[in-house]
């Protein structure tokens, strides 16, 4: 997926970002030695009841290398890969704009190079290096015609090409992983490329001498936005059209040739024998599309979106059509004609009904047309009101009250058994809830003797009276009391008298904290390095005697 960003409104910024790394394979394979291979090949034999294949006088001409053409030990890894390669990214940004126009352009380069070898250190002119390229450009321009009539206009571009040895890199790397150092020597004393009955290909031959193959990529996007206000004639009333095409191509080009190979022994005379395997095949070429897209799509609709007090209305017509053409098939030509009206009231009841007349060209004839309908309702339940909390208390004033005078709360008792009753603190509630509010002191206390202040941590509370004044007989039957104190970087909560009292949910802060008991009082932690007022809630069920 490819994205724009959106310009800036004033004046002009120019970046460029660039990046320039060394990558290398996290693990490579270490084979075995010419000699540790023929060694085990020779035991593996034996074990099946065989013949060994190699001879005492293979083995050392293996250990000592002495004979490197007829009895060669070759780290096909080390040859043909390099130990690291280069990767690369630049991108440059320019954009800027006035209350007129504004436009944001961007061009990117990424290259990477694979870890084969370079083939030009070999003589070779062509580089069959697996490698990979991106160029990309990006614009976006957004034009004010008019203070009604506005255009926005977006290009994208893609050119991405990457290269690889004629074989293809998976069959190369997967021969260089099931040839034995020893299977046979580079090059022959004459200089013909090595190999044998059993490998009728050479490695170096495959890497630098195969031809190559490039992949490439070609992306363009293209589109156009317009947009017209009515308002000044109908409120809420205006029309828009887009425009579109997209191009989008998948190709490779494969240049491949062969050579021959050459076993190379040596005769009981002393003379050189060469034998040849495989087949010469000179270059071939060939061209071939993996993927040909190509998309033109149009819109129009004209949209009426309005509102009167608690009523809202919105309606669109609108009608587009699409021309795709994929691997040079047959055009596919879907269209529609949609029609579609919603009606709200104050946001919480919803009405909505739709139409659409489509058309797709590869049905028969008379099937190509086709109507469809769609009809829904909603409501919004969250905004009724009996989905509200009645009962949010108004943010209370902070009391700066010493720490040591704490209130005792009563819990009201004229409420069935089993009531569920919220206890926030910092808050103010409607009767019959209570409130509860805390503070830090911020008052120094000054010790005369060293002449220092200290901050007192310790925090109070104080209750706040509820919506309405109670009668005095009611005041005299609240008896069950809540006591909320901080002891160092803990909250205590002790209710009483003992009262059986089920706890719902404890927060701090909004945030849902854990507690326990000790003994007939709730101990929670504070919030650590806090610097700010913390508000606690607690929720449950009492029992009310």
């Amino acid at each position: 997926m490819i994205t724009t960003k959106e310009p800036i409104k004033e004046g002009f910024q120019l970046s460029f970002t660039g990046r320039f790394g060394v990558q290398s394979a996290l693990k490579i394979p270490k084979p075995l030695s010419g000699y540790q291979y023929a060694y085990l090949l020779n035991e593996a034999l034996q074990n099946d009841g065989k013949e060994p294949f190699y001879s005492y006088d293979d083995f050392n001409k293996f250990r000592m290398q002495s004979s490197p053409f007829t009895h060669p030990d070759v780290n096909w890894y080390d040859e043909l890969l390099n130990n690291s390669s280069t990767t690369q990214s630049y991108n440059l940004n320019v954009t800027g704009g006035n209350k007129y126009a504004q436009y944001f352009i961007s061009l990117g380069y990424m290259g990477e190079n694979g870890l084969f070898i370079n083939p030009s250190d070999n003589g070779d002119s062509h580089d069959t290096n697996l490698s990979l390229e991106r160029y990309m450009i990006s614009s976006k321009i957004n034009i004010n015609i008019t203070d009604d009539f506005t255009a926005k206009v977006t290009l994208l571009g893609r050119v991405e090409e990457g290269t690889q040895p004629g074989v293809g890199y998976g069959n190369l790397l997967n021969s260089i992983y099931n040839t034995p150092n020893n299977a046979y020597p580079i090059r022959n004393p004459n200089g013909t490329w090595g190999g044998n009955v059993s490998f009728d290909h050479n490695l170096m031959s495959q890497t630098i001498n195969s031809g190559y193959i490039t992949d490439g990529a070609r992306d363009m996007l293209g589109s156009i936005n317009l947009k017209y206000d009515f308002d000044k004639l109908v409120k809420g009333l205006s029309a828009r059209m887009v425009g579109s095409v997209s191009i989008q191509n998948r190709s490779y080009i494969q240049r491949s040739k062969r050579s021959p190979v050459y076993s190379y022994t040596i005769d009981k005379e002393g003379n050189d024998v060469y034998a040849l395997y495989g087949a010469t095949q000179t270059q071939s070429n060939s061209f071939g599309s993996v993927t040909s897209y190509q998309q033109m799509y149009g819109q129009f609709a004209i949209d009426y979106d309005r509102r009167f007090g608690d009523h809202g209305i919105r309606a669109s017509v609108m009608g587009d059509t699409r021309n795709v053409l994929v691997n040079y098939d047959l055009p596919q030509l879907p269209s529609n004609i949609i029609a579609d009206v919603s009606y709200d009231y104050a946001n919480k009841y919803f009405a909505q009904i739709a139409m659409s007349e489509s058309y797709y060209n590869r049905y028969a004839p008379d099937r190509r047309w086709g109507t469809f309908y769609a009809f829904g309702l909603g409501w919004d339940m969250n905004k009724e009101s009996f989905m509200e909390n009645g009962n949010i208390p108004e943010e209370a004033d902070i009391a700066d009250t010493p720490a040591e005078k704490l209130t005792e709360t009563p819990i009201p008792t004229k409420l069935p058994i089993l009531t569920e009753q919220p206890i926030p603190i910092q808050t103010v509630a409607a009767s019959p809830s209570v409130t509860l509010t805390q503070k830090p002191v911020r008052k120094s206390s000054t010790d005369a003797s060293k002449g220092e202040k200290k901050q007192n941590p310790a925090l109070s509370y104080y209750q706040t009276e509820p919506t309405g004044t109670p009668d005095k007989k009611r005041e005299k039957e609240q008896k069950p009391v809540i006591r909320m104190k901080t002891d160092g970087n803990r909250i205590r909560i002790e209710i009483s008298p003992d009262i059986p009292f089920q706890i719902l949910s404890f927060r701090i802060n909004g945030k849902e904290c854990d507690f326990y008991w000790q003994g007939k009082k709730l101990l929670a932690e504070l919030p650590k390095k806090s610097r700010n007022p913390w508000k606690a809630e607690l929720l449950g069920f009492c029992e009310i005697r």
